[in-house]
């Protein structure tokens, strides 16, 4: 088996800042009790979005690490190079120093992406983005070029990238020309709204061509009109439907219940992992789960 180091993977995806608010459970109680009412919470912000989340995680688990992105930019009339806005300059700062090599395209007259995450104790997390905003940056993806290849083993797309023309032509280029260069593809089919995923006739197609697939058991039971299991906790069937339906090269992984279950499936046989941790930091662990399963696939080939 190879080791982590010896591992480079490009992760192309959004970037953005999250800012981060845990709500305790007497807070909510207060809340239900008097709304309208001034809470003093602890928030916390970090370089975040798909792009940043899983580079870092993969950074975090020993990989050589680089990630593709956009940031808002500011041009000054003494230079007529562009820079990043300061929550652009912050993403850039954060991956350094999480041992990610970023590869920002600054966008001229675009502000840098914000979500705002609350997490409540039931699992349940609320998400307001400053959309489109964060979209329209992905039209500068990569630029008209892109990078090459060739030195990565894994490539990982964020499935972001399928909601805008020019950003999703990039993604099905990357995704045949890490085919031709025998580079293994991560197709991680976000966001959670499957009716803008059900808007890309092609999503099933685009799923046969990577070699690991990642996608939340309600995004496909959406998109492929499954029901979902009772409580949304894995179950002998579901996974094997999905797999037949969207036919990924080598893993398909499925996420259940805020993304507490992964379970992967090879075409022969499926392994639950039961993650069992706080709902906020699931995310990371989901991201870590399906590059180990990818880097799996890697050692085989």
């Amino acid at each position: 088996m190879r080791r982590a180091a010896e591992t480079r993977v490009l992760v192309v995806g959004p970037a953005n800042v999250d800012y981060i608010c845990i709500l305790p459970s007497d807070v909510e109680k207060a809340l239900l009790q008097v709304p309208r009412q001034f809470l003093e919470v602890e928030i916390s912000r970090r370089a975040g979005g798909a792009g940043c989340l899983v580079a870092s995680t993969a950074a975090r688990l020993g990989f050589v690490t680089d990630l593709v992105a956009s940031v808002g930019g500011e041009s000054s009339s003494l230079n007529t190079e562009t820079t990043p806005d300061n929550l652009g300059q912050f993403i850039f700062d954060e991956l350094c120093a999480e041992g990610v090599k970023p590869h920002l395209r600054v966008a001229s007259g675009f502000k840098t992406g914000v979500a705002h995450l609350t997490y409540f104790s039931d699992g349940a997390r609320l998400m307001v983005c400053d959309s489109p905003v964060t979209y329209e940056l992905q039209a500068f993806w990569l630029g008209p070029r892109g990078p090459l290849l060739s030195g990565y083993d894994i490539v990982f797309l964020s499935g972001y990238m399928l909601l805008r023309g020019r950003s999703s032509d990039m993604a099905r280029r990357l995704l045949r020309e890490s085919r031709q260069s025998k580079v293994l593809s991560v197709l991680d089919v976000v966001p959670h709204d499957s009716g803008k995923l059900a808007l890309i006739p092609d999503i099933a197609t685009l799923c046969q061509l990577a070699d690991v697939v990642c996608i939340a058991s309600i995004t496909a039971s959406d998109l492929l009109g499954l029901a979902l299991p009772p409580d949304d906790i894995p179950t002998t069937g579901f996974t094997e439907r999905v797999y037949d339906a969207l036919k990924p090269n080598q893993i398909l992984c499925v996420t259940h219940q805020f993304s507490r279950f992964v379970v992967t499936f090879d075409g022969t046989a499926e392994r639950v992992t039961d993650l069992g941790l706080e709902s906020h930091q699931r995310r990371g662990n989901t991201d870590e789960h399906v590059l180990l399963a990818a880097a799996s696939c890697c050692d085989e080939s």
